[in-house]
């Protein structure tokens, strides 16, 4: 009988050799870093993720930034909203569609961008300290071609 508690346990061995779990634990990881550094600056992630993605492309509309982020759309409304509370975007009528409105960053909106790419930079930089420059490069071109 193989005893559970050690690695010679096939179903640990199958797990922990997993990409797929690899990848898992590093996500939520970086998830529960980057939660903790935005507290601070008053921000929940799904918040973040909707500023990031109107940095990149303002003007979206809420199911245009939904679809965008992988995020169900109560859970995107919500999020607009009180990011609209704490005036860093505002909802603008669009003019292809009566029933939709654009979504843009307010002059605050655009101000805390350097603080939460600085956010971004540092857990990334905290998840790769173990890692050579070349690892870190090599790394990088991996997850490019695998995304």
């Amino acid at each position: 009988m193989t005893d559970k508690n050690t690695h010679t346990n096939p179903a640990r061995q199958v797990r922990t050799n997993s990409i797929g779990w690899m990848l898992s634990r590093i996500t939520k990881n970086q998830h529960i870093a980057l939660v903790a550094k935005l507290k601070p600056i008053n921000l929940v992630l799904n918040e973040f993720i909707i500023l990031m993605t109107l940095m990149e492309h303002e003007g979206l509309t809420q199911s245009q930034i939904g679809a965008q982020v992988s995020l169900p759309a109560y859970s995107t409304s919500r999020a607009i909203d009180a990011l609209v509370e704490k005036g860093m975007v505002e909802r603008r009528n669009d003019v292809r569609s009566r029933r939709s409105y654009q979504i843009h960053l307010t002059q605050s909106g655009w101000k805390i961008g350097p603080q939460i790419f600085a956010i971004v930079n540092e857990v990334n930089r905290q998840l790769l300290t173990k890692l050579s420059k070349d690892e870190k490069l090599f790394l990088t071109a991996i997850l490019r071609k695998l995304t």
